[in-house]
């Protein structure tokens, strides 16, 4: 009787000196399972995003305005009217198309704030290169356009869905 009451005591004091470091392991196994549904939500989140700004891409062809900017913005470059297509992973411009670049596939990033941006790099049979950045945000379509000849023209243009301000007209001249 006596070994029954030493090892019932015994089991006592092991079950009570483990109990806390066994409370305190299942609450660290269920904070590393709070976070690891944490982030199911949340790439769940980001790939319904990201397939509602793919709907929202593809539903349409985007007219853009390319307005001329960094060492474009001096030499009177005029701001070019373009359509942007974007079908299946891939991106047109009929600007583009115009001067010798076909389609391409493109990345695209979906961020926290609902920002979608995607990116593209296009290229001539004469190696001239085409770098296309866009931001959807809110339902609207901005961005950048790059394009570098093969022999290093550069021009820069920025793009939006509005057309920029008409420039305001030149001062008379006084005699």
């Amino acid at each position: 009787m006596k070994k029954v009451i030493l090892a019932l005591a015994a089991f006592s004091i092991a079950v009570g000196s483990y109990g806390p470091a066994f409370a305190a392991g299942k609450k660290e196994q269920q904070a590393v399972a709070k976070i690891e549904a944490e982030k199911a939500v949340q790439a769940l989140v980001r790939k319904q995003a990201a397939q509602k700004a793919t709907d929202l891409l593809n539903s349409k062809e985007w007219v853009i305005y390319l307005s001329p900017t960094g060492n474009s913005a001096g030499k009177r470059l005029p701001v070019i009217t373009d359509v942007l297509t974007l079908k299946e992973g891939r991106v047109s411009s009929k600007h583009l198309t115009a001067n010798g670049f076909g389609e391409s596939y493109y990345t695209m990033t979906v961020y926290d704030s609902g920002t979608v941006v995607w990116e593209t790099m296009q290229r001539t049979d004469k190696e001239d290169l085409a770098f296309l950045r866009g931001e959807l945000r809110d339902g609207s379509l901005t961005g950048v356009m790059n394009m570098q000849t093969a022999k290093g023209v550069r021009e820069e243009y920025s793009f939006g869905m509005n057309p920029p301000p008409a420039p305001a007209p030149a001062a008379a001249k006084k005699r």
